[in-house]
């Protein structure tokens, strides 16, 4: 992270966080929710707690994806050295109201 997140936040055990990497649709899928179910059918029955992921701030169409499944945006990190900064998201898998449950 590029600046200071809570201890909260910051807190893993090995089990809390599931880590979603490249969620991708085929262009000719896209704007069809083919990726609303994909993610639905991979956090759906998942131990975690929370589901953890980055992505560019410029990917407009999937941080908007994200935030309408409940993902919250709780800083931003260098992944990698000589990475561009990506914003890091959370969704929290405990609560009732999620709208990808």
């Amino acid at each position: 992270m590029t600046e200071a997140v809570t201890d909260e936040l910051r807190h893993e055990d090995g089990h809390r966080t599931f880590g979603l990497f490249e969620l991708a649709v085929r262009p000719g899928w896209r704007r069809l929710g083919t990726a609303t179910r994909m993610h639905r059918a991979l956090v759906d029955g998942l131990d975690q707690a929370r589901v953890m992921l980055n992505t560019r701030p410029e990917a407009v169409a999937a941080q908007a994806a994200y935030l309408s499944w409940g993902y919250r945006r709780v800083g931003s990190a260098v992944p990698w050295e000589g990475a561009a900064h990506h914003d890091v998201m959370i969704l929290d898998l405990t609560s009732s109201s999620d709208p990808v449950r």
